[in-house]
């Protein structure tokens, strides 16, 4: 018999291998040096990689349960994010912790109404293994 431990334990395994899984599909960004456009952007310095999919409500609200439960002093989550007519996350508080769900339907729709720093930080946390 299983004791809360190991059980914890596999559900965690579980959780990180099925994002693990998640497939993104990248952008090489090149030409270091390139000549800008002659707005004076558009030159890049050094190469990189974007994304070329949207990150989907379910991932996002994974994010927001594995880093901004206890506290979110880093605005991962806006309000817009439930109220907006694109939104589809949905933000509850017990008393001592956050929750974060997705609304019905939205499971596969982009995050909406997120911050360059939260996309900063869900790529960190992505880069990471989802911690």
């Amino acid at each position: 018999m299983f004791n809360k431990s190991a059980l914890i334990f596999l559900t965690s395994l579980l959780l990180a291998l099925s994002l693990w899984a998640y497939e993104i599909e990248w952008i090489d960004v090149g030409e270091p040096g390139n000549i800008a456009n002659r707005d004076g952007v558009g030159c890049v310095d050094d190469e990189y990689q974007i994304m070329a999919t949207e990150v989907p409500n379910w991932l996002y609200c994974r994010f927001l349960n594995a880093v901004a439960a206890d506290s979110d002093h880093w605005a991962l989550w806006s309000s817009l994010m439930e109220s907006h007519f694109f939104g589809g996350i949905e933000r509850t508080f017990d008393g001592k912790r956050f929750e974060f769900k997705v609304k019905l339907g939205m499971e596969n729709q982009p995050a909406t109404s997120v911050t360059w720093a939260s996309c900063l930080r869900f790529a960190n946390w992505f880069h990471y293994g989802c911690p």
